[in-house]
């Protein structure tokens, strides 16, 4: 038997089931290698080795005794530090809330414990999850264990450096500008930013927790894993109602059946900004699996993609300003710094009210998807930058323009798959496949007719 650490969550749901595997050599598989392993990537913030075993321990008693429990039993997840996880703090990777706890677990990490996993670590963020590179005061640093100059990106980047090295199979994070995405470009893993209202998503504290109207709108919570049908088990167990989220939609996982063959609008560069070309060439190499696999695949241009790009800043905001400056890292402060110039610029022109101006533009975006259900694109237009890279001013614009297609995917609220499609010189590539809302499905199976065409990458040994 090999190490349980080296399997999909898929395969350790199915072992448990068959009594193949205890839940209890699971989660020791799981603990032996993260502590071999996260010394080298401080992914890992904090092991919860003893509530793990226990509950592993359990759920085997359970399955001794004949009983049938959930069908992701003993598998283990991890949980990023800004998702509230009942008896560990929510830090969101600032010391001021290094003893925040929660009242009790975030809706979807209910479902998902309810369902059997386990989770067995908490993970590294950026300050606030504001950034796009894992560093802060609290816990240091997060290595890409590709290479450790590179970023392992941000802001769920611990999770996606302890997916890809085998220290769990399951990681949540969340998504308000690429933070489930581009970690996973960085690292060669697999993310699902689902629609705005699939999953649910509040703060467990003993007060409401007021939130910007792009924080409503924009922010999900999305599952990482490292292969796309791992990301299916955890959305269709992480999903479902509750009374802390009034967004909630009781909407299908499963939609209608399209017509075939599925037309897919293959995307790159459509506003001339730019691409790496390392990154162009995964995504006609992905586009090449879609059409051996019976999409028909057209290189096409999206509507008013530029000023799509524009509204989305305008209504976030100055993500820089958006945390306590008393509370943040030197590092944090240095890319606040950097970037605070840059983001009147892509905002474009002003409009008298952006958040009325998305409508037609979303309307228009659903349209043109009613004719192209899939949209494969870049995740950022550009490879994982070299630490430090993103506090040089001198760098700033060049970056936001890079992730324009991340943050068109969230103002429109359309859920995207992001998975890798090769190493080049050392370093991973990857895709995204943008779906209709509430098409979870379609993105998830598309992406893995590219993923049956180009394999896996991890884990690996950082």
């Amino acid at each position: 038997m090999t190490d349980p650490w080296r399997w999909t969550a898929t395969r350790i749901a199915e072992a448990v089931r068959a009594r193949e595997v205890s839940c209890r050599e699971v989660i020791e598989s799981h603990l032996a290698r993260i502590e071999t392993t996260n010394p080298s990537v401080n992914a890992v913030t904090r092991i919860l080795a003893g509530e793990a075993l226990a509950i592993a321990e359990s759920h085997d008693r359970r399955l001794a005794a004949g009983e049938r429990l959930g069908p992701i039993a003993g598998v283990p997840i991890t949980v990023k530090e800004n998702v509230d996880l009942a008896g560990s703090p929510t830090t969101m990777g600032v010391q001021a809330l290094a003893a925040d706890l929660p009242l009790g677990d975030a809706p979807h990490v209910a479902r998902l414990k309810a369902a059997g996993a386990i989770p067995i670590a908490r993970t590294n963020l950026p300050d606030y999850a504001l950034r796009w590179h894992t560093e802060n005061a609290l816990h240091g640093l997060t290595r890409n264990p590709w290479d450790a100059n590179l970023t392992c990106g941000g802001s769920s980047g611990g999770d996606a450096a302890a997916i890809a090295t085998g220290m769990t199979p399951i990681g949540l994070g969340n998504d308000i500008a690429g933070s489930v995405r581009w970690p996973s470009q960085c690292c060669a893993t697999c993310a699902l930013k689902p629609t705005r209202g699939r999953v649910p998503r509040t703060r467990m504290t003993a007060t409401p927790v007021p939130r910007s109207m792009a924080s409503q709108v924009f922010a999900v919570h999305g599952p990482m894993a490292r292969s796309v049908e791992d990301l299916w088990l955890a959305i269709t167990n992480m999903s479902g109602y509750s009374p802390h989220d009034p967004g909630w939609v009781p909407a299908p996982l499963v939609g209608p059946p399209e017509q075939e063959p599925i037309r897919v609008a293959l995307v790159t560069d459509p506003d001339g900004l730019g691409i790496e070309p390392a990154v162009e060439a995964a995504v006609r190499a992905a586009g090449n699996a879609l059409t051996g696999a019976g999409y028909t695949v057209e290189e096409v241009t999206p509507p008013a993609f530029e000023r799509t790009i524009e509204l989305y800043w305008q209504c976030l905001g100055d993500l820089t300003t958006a945390s306590n400056p008393d509370y943040v890292s030197d590092s944090f402060a240095r890319y606040r710094d950097a970037f605070a110039p840059f983001y009147p610029e892509v905002m474009g022109s002003r409009s008298p009210d952006p958040w009325a101006e998305r409508l037609p533009i979303a309307t228009e975006w659903s349209r043109w998807m009613d004719e192209y259900p899939l949209i494969l694109a870049p995740v950022a237009t550009c490879s994982a930058f070299p630490v430090g890279y993103d506090e040089d001013p001198a760098n700033a614009l060049d970056w936001l323009h890079a992730i324009r297609w991340i943050v068109a995917v969230n103002f429109l609220g359309l859920p995207a798959v992001a998975l890798p499609t090769g190493i080049a010189g050392g370093i991973p590539q990857g895709v995204q496949v943008i779906s209709r809302s509430f098409r979870e499905d379609l993105a998830i199976r598309a992406a893995k007719a590219i993923e049956d065409a180009v394999s896996t990458f991890t884990p690996i040994d950082p």
